[in-house]
């Protein structure tokens, strides 16, 4: 038989926790009525008329000439020299600045149809910000790491004469042969897609940003991004390498450098997990004399996921696309007059 005092101290315990239960039920209950999901932009699609269209599923069928099929159900096309980008003389008009964008996924467009890309926007922008005639040249091609990107840019973007190349940096630009995973693929780490709890959906973003911030957990991408960038020293060589090349390249040929920093579309407040692999890379791009624009404060304050090409894919949209657009062109307005010719 329990004695009446410890049955009496046991009651004072449970009061606290039954007040923690109650008000988490609370809680839960309110968020149940209160959240709303967040509202994702509607994806575009291109119904295709003529159904002998291959669909393309590799990066080699993404890289022929004169390609045409339907990659991600958007239309790809390429032109004679395997670039998503206009059929343009090699032979560049009088009085017209040529803006080459090199780079992967994020610049060729994944997910988005080829007028929906910043590359193919910036020409409109460009005229926005700094009155002339533009054309860009997209070389950029989905599952690229720095030193392809570089060498696509120097075999197919070179021969159009371009005036100012513009490298879109992704974060995974880094992933060479040294590059080393140590990532767990868990698309759902922290469950807030699963659980069945409305208030985890609602407090769990902060505490997963928190986290992921200061003390990413062993196995996730972030820590993996960032033990590549600053303790793997053989990939960060690779990296700097490609750079150093694009910087040779293009001073060789009187082009003007400019290093893009596309922004990874998760957590847009000051918590973003990235901002110090965008610092490290910002810096090697001045000591190497690039024109280094950050789209990160463009976007800070933004919900992420109605820039996604879709809730499986945080590939930039044709908004994401758009934003990335004006704030490319912003930036290049601050470069040297001689850069547009």
């Amino acid at each position: 038989m329990v004695h009446p005092t410890r049955l009496r101290a046991l009651g004072r315990l449970g009061v606290p926790f039954l007040a923690i239960a109650v008000l988490l039920a609370a809680l839960e209950l309110g968020a149940r009525v209160f959240y709303i999901p967040t509202a994702r932009s509607a994806a575009r699609t291109y119904v295709s008329a003529d159904p002998t269209l291959p669909e393309l599923t590799t990066f080699v069928e993404l890289d022929r000439h004169e390609q045409r099929g339907l990659y991600r159900g958007m239309l790809y096309e390429t032109n004679h020299l395997r670039l998503r980008s206009p059929e343009r003389p090699l032979d560049k008009p009088p009085n017209v600045t040529r803006i080459a964008v090199l780079g992967d996924s994020y610049v060729m467009g994944d997910g988005v149809l080829v007028e929906d890309t910043y590359a193919w926007r910036l020409e409109e922008e460009m005229t926005r910000v700094r009155p002339g005639r533009y054309e860009s040249i997209n070389t950029g091609l989905s599952g690229l790491d720095a030193t392809h990107a570089v060498q696509r840019y120097a075999e197919l973007g070179l021969p159009y004469h371009p005036d100012i190349a513009v490298y879109g940096f992704t974060i995974n630009d880094i992933e060479g042969p040294h590059y080393v995973k140590t990532a767990t693929p868990l698309r759902d780490r922290y469950a807030l897609e699963s659980s069945p709890l409305t208030l985890w959906r609602v407090v769990g973003p902060g505490y997963v940003a928190l986290r992921e911030r200061f003390l990413p957990p062993a196995g996730s991408y972030v820590a993996e991004l960032r033990r590549n960038y600053f303790d793997n020293a053989a990939a960060w060589s690779d990296f700097a390498a490609a750079l150093d090349r694009l910087a040779d390249v293009n001073e060789s040929h009187g082009i003007c450098s400019v290093l893009f920093l596309h922004t990874h579309l998760v957590t847009l407040n000051a918590l973003h997990p990235f901002t110090s692999i965008y610092d490290k890379v910002a810096e090697a791009g001045h000591e190497r004399g690039f024109l280094t624009i950050p789209s990160l404060p463009a976007h800070l304050g933004l919900n992420e996921k109605p820039l996604w090409v879709s809730s499986a894919d945080s590939h930039p949209n044709r908004e994401g696309h758009r934003l990335l657009a004006a704030t490319l062109a912003e930036g290049l307005a601050a470069l040297p007059v001689e850069c547009f010719r």
